[in-house]
């Protein structure tokens, strides 16, 4: 009886539906019986490349990210580090006033100026021989010769390079002040030395005062 009420349906059914459920059929068979899940692996093994493509994309992003973010700070950095130099470039700097700041350094830790010479001419620090920065910065340079003890001297030195503007001390050559001065910490010296300031070059002067009355 079961079985003549499934035909009953079955006969009523509309051709188009017997088609579509007979391809379901078909398919659901042939899944269950021929195919071994190979297709199956196949799309799995293809998403996980994927998936480590993806992932290998996003590491190199990152990385670059992170190298860019590295390269903004050190830029950053440079140009903190240049204004912070070219504070202490000024754009005068003279020999009168070269001579003012040593000889107030001297005074201060005792020193007695020898003998001093202003006429210093083709003085150029080896580190700037063939660079850039030669056309950026200017030089001024004294002669010295300086006479006091071991101590006065360093102190002198020391103070020297602590000033807000940049001076360097070249050609530094120390002996005894006499030949039979006594040994010791107070024995007298001698301190014959180049000084040299810093300015900045004329092109350079001109820039800054272009920027300053740019930013008025």
């Amino acid at each position: 009886m079961k079985l003549n009420s499934i035909m009953i349906k079955i006969a009523n059914l509309a051709i188009s539906r017997i088609a579509i459920v007979g391809l379901f059929v078909t398919g659901f068979y042939y899944i269950s019986f021929y195919d071994t899940g190979e297709t199956i692996i196949n799309e799995i093994n293809a998403l996980k490349t994927q998936v480590n493509d993806e992932n290998s994309k996003k590491a190199e992003t990152e990385r670059l990210l992170k190298k860019e973010e590295q390269m903004r700070a050190d830029v950053a950095l440079l140009a903190k580090t240049y204004e912070d130099v070219r504070s202490k470039i000024p754009l005068t700097f003279d020999p009168p006033e070269l001579r003012a700041i040593v000889d107030q350094v001297g005074s201060a830790n005792g020193l007695d100026v020898v003998r001093f010479d202003n006429n210093v001419s083709g003085v150029m620090n080896q580190s700037l021989v063939g660079s850039e920065d030669a056309n950026l910065i200017d030089q001024v340079a004294v002669k010295y010769e300086l006479q006091g003890n071991y101590v006065q001297l360093a102190r002198f030195a020391t103070q020297l390079a602590n000033v807000q503007k940049i001076i360097k001390l070249e050609d530094v050559i120390i002996t005894n002040a006499q030949t039979n001065s006594q040994a010791g910490p107070q024995r007298k010296l001698k301190f014959d030395a180049t000084i040299i300031g810093y300015k900045q070059a004329a092109l350079m002067s001109k820039e800054s005062d272009k920027d300053k009355a740019v930013s008025k």
